[in-house]
């Protein structure tokens, strides 16, 4: 159960805020949030049912940091104040802290929903 754990912490490699971000940017579509928002909150169902709160912390701030330095090096510079008021980095930081605020709100919801239904059974 452990080893399977660790897998799904893998998940969280993937920069899901700089893909959001970058889609908007260069294409001007909102497919991007969707796909980080439904991505983020299925992989923090998965560790929230296990009670692997850290596990989603430590997560989110790896895909922050691969985020921010993607951004560095494929957005800043030619954003001409297209991520006003943050700027690149920060709407990096910014929509973070918002997958992250999504993940437990629905995470715990589901987690609850599960042991509730696992006891009724």
């Amino acid at each position: 159960m452990k080893k399977s754990l660790h897998k799904l912490e893998l998940g969280y490699l993937l920069p899901v805020a700089f893909i959001a971000a970058y889609a908007d940017f260069k294409w001007g579509t909102v497919l991007g949030y969707t796909f980080s928002i439904i991505y983020t909150v299925a992989l923090a169902c998965l560790l929230l049912v296990q009670k692997r709160d850290i596990a989603v912390i430590r997560g989110n701030i790896i895909s922050m940091i691969l985020s921010i330095i993607l951004c560095i090096i494929f957005i800043n510079g030619q954003d001409n104040g297209y991520f006003k008021p943050f700027g690149p980095t920060g709407f990096m930081v910014f929509l973070t802290v918002v997958f992250t605020i999504l993940q437990f709100v629905i995470g715990k919801i589901v987690a609850k929903v599960r042991r509730n239904n696992d006891q009724t059974t």
